[in-house]
């Protein structure tokens, strides 16, 4: 009986964040920069195959042991094309000319419902006319989609106070 209870109890949670000790340098600065910020009490890195981003959604549900492909999601780069004249670059949260918004695979992305969210957090300091999101160009350079994918982990779990 005292077997059955404890193989029946749910698990533990996961352990506080720490760098673990023995993993890749680019795990452990990660984790390192997660700590110091205090912005994630936990989280779990896993390695993935090489030709991750070419398999199958449930392939990828597997690696990452998610509970369904529905909680997986993707890093997007937009750019706000009408920026108001004074915006320049990612210096200020609120107010960029680039933004990384995380959408689900299995849901449909409204760059109007991102738009009306940016005027909100912005203070409606700007107008309608200078907010119009579209998909950053490939040409804006792999410098950006690989800061992307090097810091999601930050990008998912810190915001800003």
């Amino acid at each position: 009986p005292a077997a059955t209870a404890a193989a029946a109890a749910p698990p533990a949670p996961p352990s506080t964040l720490s760098v673990t000790p023995g993993a890749g340098p680019t795990q452990q600065r990660l984790e390192a920069e997660l700590v110091s910020k205090g912005c994630v009490s936990t989280a779990r890195f896993v390695r993935v195959p090489p030709d991750y981003y070419d398999q199958p959604l449930e392939f990828r549900r597997e690696c990452l042991e998610a509970a369904s492909v529905e909680h997986l999601c993707k890093a997007i780069v937009m750019e706000n094309t009408r920026a108001h004249p004074s915006v320049v670059g990612w210096s200020d949260p609120a107010h960029s000319k680039y933004y990384v918004v995380m959408v689900q695979y299995s849901a449909r992305f409204h760059a109007d419902k991102l738009k009306a969210a940016l005027m909100e957090v912005g203070g409606r300091r700007f107008g309608r006319q200078f907010y119009n999101m579209r998909l950053a160009p490939e040409e804006l350079g792999m410098s950006v989609r690989e800061f992307v994918q090097a810091y999601q982990p930050l990008i998912l779990d810190c915001t800003y106070d």
